[in-house]
């Protein structure tokens, strides 16, 4: 399998599945806004139970866990499960907005986070990297 990176690709050996994660910062004075894109294999499941599964996951794991609204849509022709929720972190209130994508059977996720009073920004941000994606064809 041909691994590429914006830095470089190479060959993996049979077997690897992409697990990868990548964290974008916006470095405000208000608090830092991530853009988190991370893929895991979907191990045949279907993206409502993949969905599923990470919100059991993070209401274990999030303080203070508390779903906003979950979702259905469509993004560039592909189904996408459209998450917000709240938790906390030290003393803040935080704010996630996420898309998971299930493609050639592997969960792509592209998330926002930031503080809970920078939601609207978030979610203006979110909109915008959705309204822009663009599929790549495997190989490139």
């Amino acid at each position: 399998m041909d691994y590429a990176t914006q830095e470089a690709s190479f060959e993996l050996p049979s077997g690897f599945g992409d697990a990868s994660l990548n964290r974008l910062v916006y470095k405000r004075p208000t608090g830092d806004t991530h853009l988190v894109v991370s893929r895991a294999p979907g191990q045949g499941k279907t993206l409502e139970q993949l969905t599923t599964i990470r919100l059991r996951e993070q209401q274990r794991a999030l303080p203070y866990f508390e779903l906003g609204q979950r979702s259905e849509r469509l993004v560039a022709g592909a189904a996408v499960a459209d998450v917000s929720l709240f938790y906390a972190d030290a003393e803040r209130k935080l704010y996630q907005r996420s898309a998971s994508f299930l493609i050639r059977g592997n969960l792509l996720l592209l998330a926002i986070q930031g503080t809970a009073t920078a939601r609207d920004e978030i979610d203006r941000m979110f909109e915008h990297a959705l309204a822009t994606v663009v599929f790549r064809q495997r190989g490139n």
